[in-house]
C-alpha cells in the first residue's frame, strides 16, 4: 500500500509533471538520430535543438501538449526499429496524453515515415 511517506511531495511531483517531456524529448530525438546513422555529436546537437527550441519549452504550461509532443520521437524510434509492440505502447502513451490532434498528426507522420523507409 503506498502512504504519503513513499510518494514524492506534491512540489517534487508538479514540477517533474511540467519538466520531465524535455529529456524525454531530448532522448527519443538522440535515439532517433542516431539510429537513422548519424554520429553520436550531431545526433546529441539534434536532440538539445528539439527539446529546447521555442515551440517545444513554450508547450510546458500545457503539460497534455508537452507530453504529447515528448512523445513523438519515441514513436519514429519504433517505427525505425520495426518493432510493433513498441510502436503501439509509445503511440497508446500519446494517446492517453489526452491531445487528439498531435496524437493523429503523429500518426499520419509514423505512416508516411513508414512507407519513405519501405521504397
Amino acid at each position: 500500500m503506498l502512504t504519503s511517506d513513499t510518494l514524492p511531495s506534491e512540489v517534487v511531483a508538479f514540477n517533474l509533471w511540467i519538466a520531465l517531456p524535455l529529456p524525454i524529448a531530448a532522448l527519443g530525438t538522440f535515439a532517433f538520430l542516431r539510429r537513422s546513422g548519424r554520429p553520436a555529436s550531431a545526433a546529441a546537437l539534434g536532440a538539445a535543438i528539439f527539446a529546447l527550441s521555442g515551440p517545444m519549452v513554450s508547450m510546458l504550461n500545457t503539460p497534455n501538449l508537452s507530453w504529447s509532443v515528448a512523445l513523438l520521437p519515441w514513436v519514429l524510434v519504433a517505427v525505425e526499429r520495426r518493432q510493433p509492440i513498441a510502436l503501439a505502447v509509445a503511440f497508446a502513451l500519446q494517446a492517453l496524453c489526452g491531445e487528439p490532434v498531435t496524437w493523429a498528426a503523429t500518426g499520419v507522420l509514423a505512416a508516411c515515415y513508414a512507407i519513405v523507409r519501405a521504397i
